[in-house]
């Protein structure tokens, strides 16, 4: 599934050192219980009062509380939850497009294998 897509990619980016504290804010150490704001392809958010922008941070909310989750979380556990949470691949596709970003603006080049998982889940 393409939560399998996303587990993978948090999990690289935890391993490589590059993933923050995705369930606090950046800023004031706020912990990020619902909108947030997420600075891409950096990977760390600003809860509502620290953020400068409004426009997405409801998006940014949950991708935070589901990035934190895969992080922190053994992938039996983690999946069940959001699979319930989520009844159109549409978002997930785009968080999963998202984290891929987030690799390859670590990375400096293309990262093969996440746009090949990707390509199998399209």
């Amino acid at each position: 599934s393409v939560l399998l897509v996303i587990f993978f990619e948090v999990r690289v980016l935890a391993h490589m050192g590059l993933l923050g504290d995705p369930s606090h804010c950046h800023e004031c150490g706020a912990e990020l219980k619902g909108r947030a704001l997420w600075h891409f392809p950096e990977l760390y958010f600003s809860c509502e009062q620290c953020a400068m922008s409004v426009d997405t941070l409801e998006q940014d909310g949950w991708m935070a509380r589901l990035i934190s989750g895969a992080a922190s979380r053994r992938f039996g556990v983690f999946a069940p939850a959001w699979q319930e949470a989520f009844s159109s691949p549409a978002a997930l596709m785009a968080l999963s497009e998202r984290l891929l970003r987030c690799l390859e603006h670590f990375q400096g080049f293309a990262f093969r294998a996440g746009n090949e998982l990707l390509k199998a889940w399209k």
